[in-house]
C-alpha cells in the first residue's frame, strides 16, 4: 500500500553512528544503517525476517518484530514523522 513507508535520506550522521553498531555487534553495513535509521527517526516498529537483526534491534531498544509471513498479512499504521514501519525483506 502506498503511503505506508517513507524514504529516509542517508546522512553522514547516520553513517557515522552505524559504524558503532558494526563494531559492537559485528553486523554488515546495511543492517547497521537500518537500525541506526530506525533509531534516528524514532520508528515505532522495525520489521525483519532476519532473526539476528531482530535480536540486535531489540538490544538497541527498538520495538522489533520478526516474521516470515507475507507482508500483506501484517497490519500497518500510516507513516508519519513519529509513526513509521521500517521493513527489511
Amino acid at each position: 500500500k502506498l503511503g505506508q513507508l517513507i524514504v529516509v535520506p542517508l546522512k553522514t550522521k547516520i553513517i557515522k553512528e552505524s559504524w558503532k553498531l558494526i563494531e559492537k555487534h559485528h553486523i554488515c553495513e546495511a543492517d547497521a544503517i537500518q537500525i541506526t535509521t530506525a533509531k534516528h527517526i524514532n520508528a515505532t516498529q522495525f520489521l525483519t525476517g532476519d532473526k539476528k537483526l531482530h535480536e540486535i534491534a531489540e538490544k538497541e531498544k527498538i520495538n522489533s518484530t520478526t516474521s516470515t509471513k507475507k507482508l500483506e498479512t501484517i497490519s500497518y499504521k500510516h507513516a508519519t514523522s513519529n509513526n513509521l514501519n521500517v521493513i527489511r525483506h
